[in-house]
């Protein structure tokens, strides 16, 4: 069922998106493609997280400037991006792209493969920081990741995740088995809180 996904090259994906685009990816705009985006605030704390590119990540002056101070590295083994600026901003790699060689048919799995990478947000936006969420592009692996934060932190089923994430960043765009993982998440954190508030109601 998932070997397409294996095979799927997001670095060619997001070459092939800068094309479509006609765009140079390090050329900040404030058009379609901007190197980074807010997608969500934190309603108490106030921390944002932002979806971005490599030329985002890259950018110390721009990172600082955003008030960033951790980063959702979405990249991983070939080809991966790497974290530029270690001992200045803290990182977290999430392989997004591979969630199926870490997921198994349990839901379980689903949020412990994602619970560390949330809390690794939360622990920034919760007192007023912010985090960035990249990949190459910013569309794919960083864009689906970032429907994941709007699916666990808003509460969104995942239409609503994807339209929301892409009015924010038109640029995101889940492709191959990428709408999949958001399905698992959203079912698996639904049979969560299902279970927790039955605990609560049985003590």
């Amino acid at each position: 069922m998932f070997g397409g996904a294996a095979a799927l090259d997001f670095n060619e994906e997001a070459h092939k998106l800068f094309k479509k685009l006609n765009i140079d990816p390090s050329t900040k705009t404030n058009g379609l493609y901007n190197p980074t985006d807010p997608i969500w605030r934190h309603p108490t704390g106030g921390g944002t997280i932002f979806v971005g590119n490599q030329t985002a990540a890259e950018s110390l002056e721009m990172l600082t400037s955003l008030k960033i101070t951790r980063v959702v590295n979405c990249t991983h083994g070939h080809g991966a991006i790497p974290n530029f600026h270690p001992g200045k901003l803290l990182y977290y790699t999430f392989p997004i792209s591979h969630w199926f060689m870490n997921v198994n048919s349990t839901n379980d799995s689903v949020i412990n493969f994602t619970k560390p990478m949330f809390a690794f947000i939360e622990e920034a936006i919760s007192k007023g920081e912010n985090v960035l969420v990249h990949c190459l592009a910013g569309a794919h692996r960083a864009g689906t990741t970032g429907c994941a934060c709007l699916v666990h932190f808003a509460d969104m089923e995942v239409a609503e995740a994807i339209s929301t994430a892409k009015a924010c960043r038109r640029i995101i765009d889940p492709i191959g088995q990428l709408p999949a993982f958001l399905v698992r998440l959203r079912n698996a954190e639904k049979e969560s809180a299902t279970a927790t508030s039955s605990a609560a109601l049985a003590t």
